[in-house]
């Protein structure tokens, strides 16, 4: 008996007509399990588990470098004296150190004052001279050109005391660069430039803000998508600075994917070979010990929870 040949088209048709018959009678055809395989692979990993992170202690609102300013040469006056040292929390407006050149500002400025002094007692007078030979003018007892010669003497020396007062605030604004004045309240983390040395491009300290301290997180570039602000994690110190898991969230999430710095760079690991991460700052949601404020780039591990 001859054997009746289909078509590759009805073929298919047949097969997937019987996958639907199949599918109505309640049981699951292998369309409905494929659905689901490619519904789990499209979910991010780090959604349905956990995974742990390096990062470091940081300042939620960054570093403030505080440097010296330049002179009229181009060079940072040396410090003269240091007023502070790590650690120590201070105040805004607080004077953190001195430079070399404070007491020869001082100086200029005490004998900038002296001049105004000077040229504001004899205006005082010039000018109760210039009245009274207005009088004799319009009594006719002095010349016009006497009276003129005071007028001009007059508006000389006001120009001068203009002139001598704008000076002034020159040097005042020289001698509030000639000390180091904290722009904020808060803690000083770092000192690169002590007294008798001379600032670089390192500047003279580091402040950060009270209470403010954080971590970063390195989180390899594969786990951002299933991460979102305010998503809790558990923070670990790595050198125990801390005993206990501290709980945090994510505050923010950079937009920059970069090379891993080198918390967990092992020797003669290829650079191009490490992963690329994204920081994530954290923010904590119960108080840290005190002394974590001072421990500014200590290392920690990152437990990010699944949502």
């Amino acid at each position: 008996m001859p054997r009746c040949k289909v078509p590759a088209a009805h073929g298919l048709a047949l097969i997937l007509a019987a996958g639907l018959l199949q599918g109505c009678q309640g049981s699951e055809g292998p369309s409905v399990e494929v659905s689901r395989a490619l519904r789990a692979e499209a979910r991010p990993p780090s959604v349905e588990r956990g995974f742990s992170a390096p990062g470091t202690i940081e300042p939620l609102e960054g570093i403030l470098r505080l440097a010296a300013p330049l002179t009229p040469s181009g060079l940072a006056p040396r410090v003269a004296e240091l007023y502070v040292k790590e650690g120590e929390r201070v105040k805004e407006g607080q004077i953190l150190a001195r430079f070399d050149n404070h007491p020869s500002v001082l100086q200029e400025l005490a004998a900038e004052d002296t001049t105004i002094r000077s040229l504001q007692s004899e205006k005082v007078i010039l000018e109760r001279q210039t009245r009274r030979f207005m009088t004799l003018l319009d009594k006719g007892v002095i010349p016009r050109a006497d009276f003129e010669d005071r007028e001009l003497r007059l508006s000389q020396l006001r120009n001068q005391l203009a002139q001598s007062r704008a000076r002034r605030n020159v040097i005042r604004e020289q001698l509030l660069l000639s000390q180091l004045v904290a722009p904020i309240s808060g803690m000083v983390l770092s000192i690169q430039s002590r007294s008798g040395e001379q600032p670089g491009i390192e500047g003279v300290l580091d402040l950060a803000a009270p209470l403010s301290i954080g971590a970063i997180a390195q989180v390899e570039e594969k786990h951002i998508p299933g991460l979102q602000p305010g998503q809790s994690v558990l923070v670990s110190s790595e050198n125990g600075y801390f005993t206990t898991p501290l709980q945090a969230r994510i505050r923010s999430i950079a937009h920059r994917v970069t090379p891993r710095r080198s918390l967990l760079t092992k020797p003669g690991l290829d650079k191009d070979s490490e992963p690329r991460v994204v920081d994530v700052q954290l923010e904590f949601t119960q108080t840290p010990p005190v002394t974590l404020a001072k421990m500014s780039g200590a290392k920690v591990m990152v437990q990010f929870q699944p949502r």
